[in-house]
Parts: C-alpha cells; sequence; structure tokens
C-alpha cells in the first residue's frame, strides 16, 4: 500500500544521494534492470514540500514511478518492479539461488552498517567530501550560508548514531577485523565472477551494494583501504553502477549464474563469514523482538510498531541487543525493520524443498547456523503506507 503525487511522470525518478547507502542499493536494481530512470536530490522544493509529507518523514530514497505512486523502503520496492515483466529479472528462478540472493540482500542492506558508518564517521579526513555531498540534502531555497551550517549540523546528528550501532572505542577494532576479513573473502570471489552468483546481477548484489559503494568505495579514507585491499570488490563496485550485465573485466563471461543451481565455492566461503560474523546480531535482533512483544502485549494487529512516543522513522528501534564479535560484546539498538526483513527471508525459506533446504544447510556448512532455519519473529509484521504495522 503505498501513496501518491497523483502526478504523470515522463520517467521514474530516484529521489537519492550519491552518499546515501540505500540510494545506491535501488540505483544499482534500476541500473540492472535497464530502467530509463532520472535521479533527483531531495534539495528540490518539491521533495520537501509534496514527497516528504506523503512519506510521513524525511528519508531517502524514494522512488517516484511514472503514474506518482511513490516507494520508499528499498526491498519493498525491488519486490514491487520484479513484477514489472517488461525488465529482465534480478532474481533467480531456481530455488537455492533464489534463496541465496535473498539472504545476501538482506546481509547487504543490514549487515553492514557499522563499518559503513565508523568508516565514513570515525576518520576526519572524509570531512571535507561529505560536507559537498552532504549540501545536497538541505533546501536549494535556502542561502549558502544557511545550507553549509544546516549540512554541519545533518553531518553531527549522523556521527552521532554510532554508539546506537555499536560502534564504540571497545568495539572498533573487532569491527575493523571483520570488515577487513570481509574484505580478503570476498576479494577471492570478485576475482573470478563479475557478480554474486556468477555472470548475472541479482538482488544479492543489489543489497551488498548499499554500504559497500555510498560508505566504503566513496568516501576517502574506506575507498583507500578497499582499492588497496580488495581492488576486485572496488571494480565490482563500479561494475554496479554500470548499464548492462556484460563488463570489460569479465568480456567472456556469459551472462547468466552459476550452472544448475550451484554456488560457487568462493561464495560459499563467503556466505560462511556473514554468518559467523553477523549471524549472532540478527539472532539477538529476533529474541530481542520476541522479548519485547511479550512486554507490550498491549499492542494489537494494525498498531504501528515503534516505542511509545517516538516519532515515525524510517528504521525505528524498539530495544537494546547485546552479542559477540570477534571475541568483542557489542551492544547496539535493534530495528523493527531488520526484523521485518528476517521474515521476509524466513518465508523464502519456508517455501524450500527439503532437498533445497538441505543443500542451504551444507552451503552454511555449521549447525551453528541452523537458527536462519527455525528461528522467527512470534508475531508477524506488515508494512504498510512507509510503516511497519502488527499483522
Amino acid at each position: 500500500m503505498n501513496r501518491s503525487t497523483k502526478r504523470s511522470n515522463a520517467k521514474m525518478i530516484l529521489w537519492g544521494q550519491q552518499c546515501s547507502a540505500w540510494s545506491g542499493k535501488i540505483r544499482s536494481f534500476l541500473t540492472k534492470k535497464g530502467i530509463d530512470f532520472e535521479e533527483r536530490l531531495p534539495a528540490e522544493s518539491y521533495f520537501r514540500d509534496q514527497i516528504v509529507p506523503l512519506i510521513g518523514y524525511f528519508v531517502i530514497p524514494v522512488v517516484e514511478l511514472q503514474n506518482g505512486v511513490l516507494l520508499q523502503d528499498s526491498t519493498e520496492t525491488m519486490v514491487y518492479l520484479e513484477q514489472n515483466r517488461d525488465y529482465p529479472s534480478l532474481v533467480p528462478e531456481t530455488p537455492v539461488q533464489r534463496t541465496v540472493a535473498w539472504i545476501l540482500n538482506f546481509f547487504g542492506s543490514d549487515g553492514f552498517a557499522k563499518p559503513g558508518m565508523h568508516y565514513r564517521w570515525g576518520f576526519p579526513q572524509n570531512s571535507s567530501s561529505l560536507a559537498e555531498d552532504f549540501i545536497e540534502w538541505t533546501s536549494a531555497a535556502s542561502s549558502l550560508g544557511e545550507r553549509r551550517k544546516e549540512t554541519a549540523v545533518l553531518m553531527e546528528r549522523y556521527g552521532s548514531y554510532r554508539p546506537m550501532l555499536g560502534i564504540t572505542p571497545e568495539t572498533i577494532p573487532s569491527i575493523e577485523s571483520s570488515w577487513l576479513r570481509c574484505l580478503d573473502v570476498l576479494d577471492a570471489h570478485f576475482a573470478l565472477y563479475p557478480y554474486v552468483l556468477g555472470g548475472r546481477p541479482s538482488i544479492g548484489d543489489c543489497g551488498l551494494i548499499t554500504w559497500f559503494y555510498a560508505h566504503l568505495s566513496r568516501d576517502p579514507c574506506p575507498s583507500k583501504i578497499m582499492k588497496e585491499k580488495a581492488p576486485n570488490v572496488f571494480r565490482w563496485t563500479k561494475r554496479m553502477n554500470c548499464v548492462g550485465f556484460v563488463d570489460a573485466d569479465f568480456p567472456n563471461a556469459a551472462p547468466d549464474y552459476y550452472p544448475n543451481d550451484q554456488l560457487p565455492d568462493t561464495l560459499v566461503s563467503f556466505i560462511r563469514y556473514l554468518f559467523s560474523d553477523g549471524g549472532p546480531e540478527v539472532r539477538e535482533t529476533i529474541l530481542a523482538f520476541n522479548r519485547w512483544m511479550k512486554e507490550n502485549p498491549n499492542f494489537a494487529s494494525g498498531d504501528v510498531l515503534k516505542p511509545e512516543g517516538s516519532q515515525s522513522a524510517p528504521h525505528p528501534g524498539f530495544s537494546w541487543i547485546e552479542y559477540g564479535l570477534r571475541g568483542t560484546t557489542i551492544k547496539r539498538m535493534g530495528f523493527i525493520d531488520t526484523v521485518y526483513q528476517v521474515q521476509e527471508v524466513a518465508k523464502i525459506v519456508d517455501a524450500l524443498e527439503e532437498t533445497h533446504k538441505k543443500r542451504l544447510r551444507e552451503a552454511l556448512g555449521s549447525a551453528d547456523y541452523e537458527w536462519i532455519l527455525n528461528l522467527r519473529p512470534q508475531k508477524s509484521i506488515k508494512y504498510e503506507l512507509y510503516q511497519y504495522v502488527l499483522s
């Protein structure tokens, strides 16, 4: 269910910005599907005066369709646009690859906020570049001086989110260690394949690009690290912003997914990394949500899921969680949208036949990760009118 501006547009419009993580995800999705779209900035008065009130809060990206319908959540946008068969699908047809693509979309969109925010806001050498990016978030109707002041406020606000995400002086060594390991594992894959599932992009690539592009390949400090340690990953971030499935790095690669619904060994290694370093955070988020539901029995069907008295937001928090990462305890806020996205992935896993579930277990490689096949939110969530509500 979506609201509409009720205007007609010659092209689909992506209201986004280059330094916005989820703008990068949707931009790559639209690009790889071959959709002709126009990208416009949130600085425009039309966005602020017409679109923000319809969404209910300031957020990017927002996709405005030719008929004026507004799509906001990045995964919901991909699901909606995948229904249009005029464009090539980015969802594999075979069961295991389809499931893995959605798992990668989830982990990519949700699981790299810590390195993304740490390497963006923890290094002063990024500041000048970010100031030029964030001024495009401010109202074009204001004077340059006013926009500079607003930019400074925005940058301070976004940088202040780090402790909420578990980024502290005590946890930074483990966050950096995990990120460097990620680059090692993923670079080995992209040395052999142009995309995560072989020669054709998927929604798995689009999810993964979320933090990898806007924060970790564009900002000066993490970009330098990526280029030096993982040049194949860096080339993939560029590839994901190029029209078409074939890239000069892999001119002879067939534009198809890995054959016979199999997974490349290098991708299996990356999936195991994701569950090893990212799995405990996801598991504790679901467990904390289930506890929160028990502690708040007055929530009824149709109620917006957010703490009492809080404002509507794209990522409503609900409770603090604790989990381990590489020997360090991390305390961070759990978010409703994480629970919702796990729920949606779980539906895809549940639809698998037992033989395919067995192959997925083999890919995970350890009984420690069986929770992805079994752990579920105890109460169902819907996404309606840009908010998460209890089913």
